[in-house]
């Protein structure tokens, strides 16, 4: 099996699952209740959460746990924006997943203002656009790296832009850029996480909120970790998380050099095939790889590829069943293309005997198509 949708999730990492049962067999009771082992259980809890603050210098009061990152996007937008006039503006991407998207149509609904930002020419948010209309906004929620194309936004540069607005916070989601490039918390007031992209628990997120920030929770009941997510605490997960955040940013630079060299030999590889073309440029993320295989059925060379064991994308993995991807169209304007890519996600875990056997299944899978379009094209 070559596995290449490391963005969509990743095989939970064994000794994460050994942690995970331990914690469950011998450390079950709910933290909340007064006597000595719900004692252990919070100390435990306290524990993980202090060292997950310290991996991005907050406070420990700052952690939010969540089911998903799709949930802390949610807690993010629509609580913040629930405090906030309804004139004010929500700036977003056209980049975004669909978490964000269908929220913020949600919050478009109930009379909220939503403004998508332009892109510039390399793919990225076009600053200049912010700036003309961040002093009309309450909120900027960003993917600091998009989830289809892989486009890196400028984040020290938009911290800029929206400090010129102190009414105004900035959201960023982080799902595809923890434990995949360096970044720091300064500025950013709420950010999403989820410990199912980086070889940890599924159904195990977070979401980091400054102190200053106000949020209405989305569920309400007891406080047990916070006020602002009711519901008992799963010190499993939480356990497994402070674990896997560990992990994940243990050796970013040495991971991101090795998953970017096979990136560039995918790259040069793909250029002698004439309907391929190549979605994701400069600025983008060296763990995702979009392409366009134009003229296809993009489901069925994704599912000749499955027949060859061999596993790929067409788009993000949670968004709607529509083929067409709405990142690829709002980059190039182009439907062809949209309709018809694809996505290589790789990993550090990704070895090079791994590509080296893609090349050759994919050489076979194109041609086999390239077979079927000349007879469509010219049947006699």
């Amino acid at each position: 099996m070559i596995y290449l949708d490391y963005s969509a999730t990743t095989k939970c990492d064994e000794n994460i699952l050994d942690t995970y049962v331990k914690v469950s067999r011998d450390y079950f009771a709910n933290s909340s209740s007064e006597y000595s082992i719900a004692y252990q259980v919070k100390e435990l809890i306290d524990t993980a959460t202090q060292q997950i603050a310290d991996l991005f210098s907050v406070k420990k009061s700052e952690i939010i746990y969540t089911s998903s990152a799709t949930e802390s996007n949610n807690t993010a937008i629509k609580g913040m924006s629930f405090y906030e006039n309804r004139d004010k503006l929500i700036i977003t991407s056209t980049k975004i997943h669909s978490s964000i998207k269908e929220t913020l149509k949600y919050m478009e609904s109930l009379g909220y203002k939503v403004y998508f930002l332009k892109n510039d020419n390399s793919g990225r948010i076009d600053l200049d656009d912010l700036k003309n209309n961040i002093f009309n906004a309450s909120l900027v929620t960003i993917p600091l790296i998009s989830s289809e194309i892989g486009v890196i936004e400028n984040l020290e540069e938009i911290k800029k832009v929206v400090k010129l607005n102190p009414r105004c916070l900035l959201h960023i989601d982080a799902t595809q850029a923890v434990g995949k490039i360096n970044f720091n918390m300064e500025d950013i007031d709420m950010l999403s996480l989820s410990a199912h992209k980086l070889f940890g628990i599924k159904n195990s997120a977070l979401l980091i909120k400054k102190e200053k920030v106000n949020l209405i929770p989305l569920i309400h009941g007891g406080i047990s970790t916070t006020r602002f997510r009711s519901g008992t605490a799963d010190q499993a997960s939480i356990v497994c998380m402070a674990k896997t955040l560990r992990k994940a940013l243990e050796n970013i630079d040495e991971k991101y050099k090795y998953v970017e060299e096979l990136k560039l030999d995918l790259i040069k590889f793909f250029k002698k095939y004439d309907r391929v073309v190549l979605n994701s440029k400069e600025y983008t993320s060296p763990y995702i790889l979009n392409l366009s295989f134009l003229g296809v059925k993009i489901e069925s060379f994704i599912h000749k590829m499955e027949e060859n064991k061999v596993y790929l994308s067409t788009k993000s993995a949670c968004s709607n069943d529509k083929l067409l991807s709405d990142e690829v169209y709002s980059l190039y304007n182009d439907e062809q293309r949209a309709k018809t890519s694809f996505r290589i996600s790789l990993s550090y875990k990704t070895t090079r005997e791994e590509i080296e056997e893609f090349k050759n299944i994919f050489d076979k899978v194109y041609k086999s198509f390239i077979i079927i379009i000349n007879f469509e094209s010219h049947p006699e």
